[in-house]
């Protein structure tokens, strides 16, 4: 296969931000081809690998599992160019994405209220803020955030 350039796979590793047992990982799993070979046995790497390897370091930037960047890659190797099956991939990792973020606005304001609650003059509150068994339930059953705020914020005073 003509690369038109070779890398190295640290390199590659550098100019994508990946590290080396990354890239490794990605081409034991398929996502990434397995790497040509020098006569020594190294891999090399082309401008086709670099551009994947960039493709699937930004899908896990936006927070697309393994399985959803194996399927956007098909579309793209294929050379569909009906973007349905990616479009649709985007929209519900998009959908996802949202409910993180407001489970993320949801802890930020509990924890700006437990610093409200637990300021320094007072450090005493936080054991007994924290005691009540509904706020350790919630805490452990990983219930959204709202709930644990509003627990938290509806916890017995000292």
């Amino acid at each position: 296969m003509q690369r038109g350039y070779e890398l190295t796979i640290g390199a590659v590793a550098e100019r994508t931000g990946c590290s080396v047992p990354t890239i490794r990982y990605y081409e034991e799993i398929g996502l990434l081809p397995k790497a040509a070979r020098t006569p020594a046995g190294r891999r090399t790497y082309g401008e086709p690998d670099l551009s994947r390897l960039l493709f699937i370091r930004r899908c896990r930037d936006f927070g697309f599992p393994i399985e959803q960047i194996r399927a956007l890659g098909a579309l793209f190797v294929a050379g569909d160019r009906d973007c349905t099956g990616a479009r649709d991939l985007a929209h519900t990792q998009l959908g996802l994405l949202r409910r993180k973020m407001q489970e993320l606005r949801e802890l930020e304001s509990s924890l700006a209220a437990l610093v409200v609650i637990v300021a320094p003059s007072a450090p005493e509150v936080l054991p007994q803020a924290v005691s009540s068994s509904r706020i350790w339930t919630l805490a452990a059953s990983q219930k959204s955030a709202a709930e644990f705020s509003h627990c938290l914020l509806n916890a017995p005073s000292p």
